[in-house]
């Protein structure tokens, strides 16, 4: 992402944004998009898909750059791999007779069906140092990618 012109801040990104973190229940508000720590992400996307992020409990505590690039490169994983391409058993309904067989990470996950496109958003692009860092483009990505989420699932309006 490093390699596009710097965008400039969406009018609604902030105003979304701290509508979702009030909607989460977490009391931040935001007067900058890299005010998106890598703490504050995870946070984010734990409450929308009700579960914790398989990151071990020493990743999560160290404040170094490298624990923190590892916990977005999960972050950023788990949005590709089991949240948007994934699917929730309310999205897909099982009937045991007729059931397609759903992977109960996806399940786990809180995943929102988006037909298969998550490959093509650019998530494979995103630097997870350059996330952790707070790089401009990469927090606007994911807050944006995030505020999506929120919508989809009914969060915000």
């Amino acid at each position: 992402m490093s390699s596009l012109p710097p965008r400039l801040l969406p009018p609604t990104f902030l105003p979304s944004l701290n509508a979702l973190l009030a909607s989460l229940d977490l009391p931040f508000a935001l007067d900058n998009p890299t005010d998106l720590t890598p703490s504050l992400l995870l946070a984010i996307l734990e409450s929308l898909i009700n579960a914790r992020l398989p990151i071990p409990q020493t990743v999560r505590v160290s404040r170094t750059r490298d624990a923190k690039a590892r916990a977005m490169l999960v972050l950023l994983g788990v949005l590709e791999c089991d949240v948007l391409r994934g699917g929730t058993e309310a999205d897909h309904p099982q009937d045991q007779s007729t059931s397609t067989h759903v992977d109960d990470s996806v399940l786990c996950a809180g995943g929102v069906s988006v037909d298969g496109w998550a490959g093509d958003i650019g998530l494979g692009d995103v630097d997870p140092e350059r996330l952790a860092d707070g790089g401009w483009e990469e927090t606007i990505f994911v807050g944006e990618l995030l505020c999506w989420l929120a919508r989809k699932k009914g969060i915000l309006p």
